[in-house]
């Protein structure tokens, strides 16, 4: 089974969950439409994060999901990597959090052009533990109200900007306003489209 079809059975997990909560009654036919109507939001793409001096960049991709109507954002995964790096932690690690999703975010609309819209992100802070040599840390990103996202609608392509106000490592504060992340998606639905 690939990530891929991990994420969708999670995701429809989550619509059957819903469903019954709500009362409604989902037929095979109605599920599948729902499921598919969930895949058609799924953006993938690289994280680089950049402070005016320097620019670092992630070497694992993510998958990130949007739902237009309910204005919600969800991060499968987090840039822990670039994260460790920008707090300046030397040497190898192990991310062992094992989490259905890493981050998820109600947008608010800050404005639009023809093709595009902006919305502010309202991010809590990230927490995620780590091992080295087997000893366990934790680090937390704080992350300032300048966070927004862009969605081009006519490319379908999601932009994220995320300011960094603090990190912290094992509650000690190690980097502040250090930079942003950013994170350009592509739609996976679009890049299947193209290769047929």
């Amino acid at each position: 089974m690939t990530r891929k079809h991990l994420i969708l059975g999670l995701l429809a997990g989550s619509l059957a969950l819903t469903a019954c909560s709500d009362g409604e009654d989902f037929s095979d036919s109605s599920f599948a439409e729902a499921k598919d109507n969930y895949a058609n939001l799924n953006y993938s793409g690289f994280w680089t994060f950049t402070n005016g001096n320097e620019t670092l960049r992630s070497q694992v991709s993510t998958t990130v999901s949007f739902v237009h109507d309910t204005q919600t954002l969800t991060l499968w995964s987090m840039p822990n990597d670039l994260i460790r790096q920008i707090a300046g932690w030397e040497g190898t690690a192990t991310d062992y959090a094992q989490y259905d999703w890493a981050c998820q975010t109600t947008l608010q609309a800050k404005g639009n052009s023809n093709t595009t819209w902006v919305y502010a992100l309202n991010l809590k802070d990230y927490i995620f533990p780590f091992m080295q040599e087997d000893k366990k840390h934790m680090m937390k990103v704080v992350f300032s109200s300048a966070s927004e996202m862009a969605y081009d609608t006519y490319a379908q392509i999601i932009t994220l900007m995320l300011s960094i106000k603090e990190i912290y490592l094992d509650d000690q504060l190690v980097a502040n306003n250090s930079g942003t992340l950013v994170l350009e998606a592509t739609s996976t639905t679009k890049s299947q489209e193209e290769q047929q």
